[in-house]
C-alpha cells in the first residue's frame, strides 16, 4: 500500500467521527427543512490536506473533504498559478458526505517557496453553494521526511484534542563527531519526531509511539566495502523509545575506512497488529592515516551504466593531484568521443565499450583530459608490495590502477575495472571508484591488481 493510500485509510476514522458527530445536527436540519418546506443548504464541514507542504520536487497532495447536504463538489481552475498544477476541474459527486481529491504540483525550480490558494466548492440540490479556501505550499528545498503510518487508532498522546491520529514519524541520524571521521569508533545519535492529526483539523507534533531503535553498519565480510552489503546489526546499541524519549545513541565501530553508511531503524510495538518501521541512513567518510582525497567529493561519471572506468579514474587522478574538479558532462562526452574513434564509427552498445590504458594514455597525451595533458607514464612492478605502494602514496603520488574484480564482488563473473589508490592504513589501501572512497585489504590489493601506473601531467592552469 502506498504512503498516500495509508493516509486515506488513516483519515477514514477521522471522517467517520466527523460524520457521526453531525448526525444529530443533520437530523435537526432535516426536520427544520421539512417545516420550512425547503431542502437544507450545502455545507463544507472540513477540508483536510496532506501533506500541506510539498518539497521542491513537487508531487501529489491529497485532500479529504467532509460535506453535508451537497450533491456535487469541485475545485475551480486557478487563473494564474505560480507553478503548473493538475487536478480534476469537473464536478464530482460528493453526495455520500465525503470526497477524496488529489492535486498534483510540478517541481518548483524557481528557488522560492510558493503557496497555491485554492477553493473547494460544494453544490446542494436546492441550488445552494458553499465554499472553503485551502492552500498547498511547494517549498524551495527537497522533502526530507520519511513517512510511516500506523493503522487508524487513537494515539496515546491526547493533550490537544480527545481524538488524534498518528500521521507521520521521521527519523534522522547524525554523527556527533561530525564528518569526516578519523576514529573507527565514533558516536552517533538518532532523533525521532512524530506529527499527529487532531480532530480539530490541526496538524502538530506529538509523542512518539513506544518502540525500539536498532543500529547497523554494512557487513563487509568479503570484498572490502566495494560491493553493496546488507546491514549488520549492532546488538549493544538497541534502545527503547516512546513518548518524550525520542533519542537513541550508539558508538559505532567501523571495520573499514572510506565512505560508510550508518543505519538506524525505529520499529513500534505491534499493539494493534500493525507495526510501523522507519529507517534512516547517514553517510560518513573515515579518513585513512594517509589519505590524498581528504576534503574532496568525487563524481561517478556514470560509471556502472557506462564502461568509462578508465576515463573516470583519469578524472579522479586530476582531481586528487591538482585539486581541480573536472566537469562530469565533459568527462563522459570525452569518453564517448574516444570510444567512437577507437571503434572507427561502428555502432556502439548502450554502455559503450571498455577502453584500454593505451587508448586512454594516447588520447590524454594528444588531446588532454580535464584540462591536463599527460607528460609521463611509469609502469610499476607488479604484483606491487605493500611497502612499495605506501612509499609512493607517502610521496603524494596517487596510483592509477587496473584490477580484475572476482566474481561475487560486483557481478556474477570476474570483471575488469580501473580505480585510483589514494591512501592506506595497516588494513589496506583506500581507493576512489564509482564516485566513492572504499577500502580493500592488502591481500586483496595483491590478488586483484593487474597494473599500477604513476603519472605526471601539465596543470589545468598551464593547459587552459
Amino acid at each position: 500500500m502506498t504512503g498516500m493510500g495509508r493516509w486515506r485509510r488513516l483519515l477514514g476514522a477521522l471522517i467517520t467521527l466527523t460524520v457521526l458527530a453531525g448526525v444529530a445536527l443533520s437530523a435537526t436540519i432535516t426536520a427544520a427543512a421539512q417545516t420550512l418546506s425547503a431542502s437544507p443548504s450545502a455545507q463544507i464541514v472540513a477540508v483536510h490536506v496532506w501533506p500541506p507542504v510539498l518539497g521542491s520536487g513537487g508531487g501529489q497532495a491529497e485532500m479529504v473533504i467532509v460535506v453535508r447536504n451537497a450533491t456535487w463538489c469541485y475545485v475551480p481552475a486557478l487563473q494564474h498559478p505560480a507553478l503548473p498544477v493538475t487536478y480534476d476541474l469537473s464536478q464530482v459527486s460528493c453526495a455520500g458526505g465525503e470526497l477524496w481529491y488529489p492535486i498534483i504540483v510540478e517541481p518548483n525550480r524557481t528557488g522560492t517557496a510558493h503557496t497555491l490558494h485554492l477553493t473547494m466548492v460544494a453544490l446542494g440540490s436546492n441550488g445552494s453553494r458553499a465554499t472553503m479556501p485551502f492552500t498547498v505550499t511547494v517549498g524551495n528545498t527537497p522533502a526530507t521526511v520519511s513517512y510511516s503510518y500506523s493503522a487508524p487508532n487513537e494515539h496515546p498522546d491526547t493533550p490537544n484534542a480527545p481524538y488524534v491520529l498518528l500521521a507521520e514519524t521521521s527519523l534522522a541520524v547524525t554523527s556527533i563527531a561530525g564528518t569526516p571521521l578519523r576514529s573507527q569508533s565514533s558516536p552517533f545519535v538518532a532523533q525521532l519526531a512524530s506529527i499527529c492529526l487532531y480532530s480539530t483539523g490541526a496538524v502538530a507534533s506529538c509523542g512518539v509511539l513506544p518502540g525500539t531503535v536498532s543500529w547497523g553498519v554494512p557487513d563487509y565480510r568479503q570484498g572490502g566495502n566495494v560491493g553493496n552489503q546488507a546491514p549488520q546489526l549492532l546488538p549493544g546499541c538497541a534502545s527503547p523509545v516512546g513518548g518524550t524519549t525520542t533519542r537513541s545513541h550508539c558508538t559505532v565501530p567501523f571495520r573499514l575506512l572510506g565512505d560508510q553508511q550508518v543505519q538506524a531503524t525505529y520499529q513500534t510495538r505491534p499493539g494493534d497488529g500493525s507495526a510501523s518501521t522507519v529507517t534512516a541512513l547517514t553517510a560518513v567518510r573515515l579518513l585513512a592515516p594517509v589519505d590524498l582525497s581528504a576534503g574532496m567529493t568525487y563524481n561517478s561519471y556514470q560509471n556502472g551504466d557506462v564502461n568509462d572506468c578508465m576515463m573516470a579514474a583519469a578524472a579522479d587522478w586530476v582531481q586528487t593531484t591538482w585539486q581541480h574538479t573536472p566537469n562530469p558532462t565533459q568527462i563522459v562526452q570525452t569518453y564517448w568521443d574516444l570510444d567512437r574513434e577507437s571503434n572507427r564509427g561502428q555502432t556502439l552498445p548502450a554502455g559503450g565499450t571498455p577502453l584500454s590504458n593505451v587508448e586512454i594514455f594516447q588520447y590524454w597525451t594528444a588531446h588532454g583530459i580535464a584540462g591536463t595533458k599527460l607528460l609521463t607514464v611509469t609502469a610499476n612492478k607488479t604484483p606491487m608490495s605493500q611497502t612499495a605502494a605506501e612509499a609512493l602514496l607517502n610521496r603524494h603520488q596517487a596510483l592509477y590502477t587496473a584490477v580484475i574484480l572476482p566474481a561475487g564482488i560486483v557481478s556474477a563473473t570476474p570483471e575488469g575495472h580501473a580505480w585510483l589508490v589514494v591512501g592506506y592504513s595497516g588494513y589496506g589501501p583506500v581507493v576512489i571508484t564509482w564516485g566513492a572512497e572504499v577500502q580493500i585489504s592488502w591481500a586483496q590489493f595483491t590478488r586483484w591488481t593487474g597494473d599500477v601506473w604513476t603519472l605526471t601531467t601539465t596543470s589545468p592552469r598551464q593547459t587552459s
